[in-house]
């Protein structure tokens, strides 16, 4: 019997026809001499097309979250669950979305039973009812803005509250600062206020927008924060 080599990876959908090599890698980049360094190269002609598949921040925070089979993302806010759905078809983690509207959480489990993936789970709830150890990796777009700014919000549902904004943020700054070192945390969006400071911003595609933070040391005793002081 012939033998088969079986490939891993991670796929995206790519809507063009038609597609050759010059597209994929262009031929300045084959002028190199090294064999490795090209993953810059990789579709370079498009990719300042904003629309462009490998353009959107899911599929990226998706890869920076997940490094190896089985990693526990929670995704915080998660909305219908959009961020968790995509990651789950990409890589082998295992996410769990938590949203306090109880009709984006019934749309998102919809979907995950329609797409049948079995890695994903949606919670509904309040993010301070949540143990951060359970996971490994967390997702983050966003999330508490809507509880200071009225254009944020998407119903009436959540009040808005600077009180409430600053205690989301404590409360994930103080969970996140108790992990262990090298938990990873991808922010899309927003100043980061929920991040403390033993992170440090490891990669920022994406315009500034998309940042992956990477725990570097111990937190120090006391609260550590970026720009949001505890109360």
């Amino acid at each position: 019997m012939q033998q088969r080599h079986i490939l891993t990876g991670t796929a995206v959908p790519l809507d063009r026809a038609d597609v050759d090599t010059d597209q994929i890698i262009p031929s300045d980049w084959l002028k190199k001499v090294e064999r490795t360094g090209f993953g810059k190269g990789l579709f370079s002609e498009w990719r300042d097309d904003r629309d462009f598949v490998l353009n959107q921040p899911q599929y990226a925070a998706a890869t920076m979250l997940v490094t190896k089979p089985g990693i526990r993302v929670l995704d915080i806010g998660c909305g219908v669950g959009k961020f968790c759905l995509v990651a789950a078809s990409l890589t082998e983690g295992n996410f769990t979305g938590i949203e306090q509207r109880k009709d984006l959480v019934r749309v998102a489990r919809e979907a995950a039973t329609r797409l049948d993936l079995p890695d994903v789970r949606f919670l509904r709830g309040n993010i301070m009812e949540v143990v951060f150890a359970k996971f490994d990796a967390f997702y983050l777009y966003n999330p508490f803005e809507e509880n200071m700014a009225r254009g944020h919000r998407i119903d009436t549902a959540i009040p808005l509250s600077p009180l409430l904004f600053k205690r989301y943020n404590t409360y994930v700054a103080s969970q996140l600062g108790q992990l262990p070192l090298g938990t990873r945390v991808v922010t899309y969006a927003g100043d980061a206020d929920e991040i403390p400071g033993c992170y440090g911003c490891a990669t920022v595609p994406f315009r500034d927008a998309l940042k992956l933070w990477i725990k570097t040391r111990q937190v120090d005793p006391g609260p550590e924060r970026r720009g949001l002081a505890i109360a």
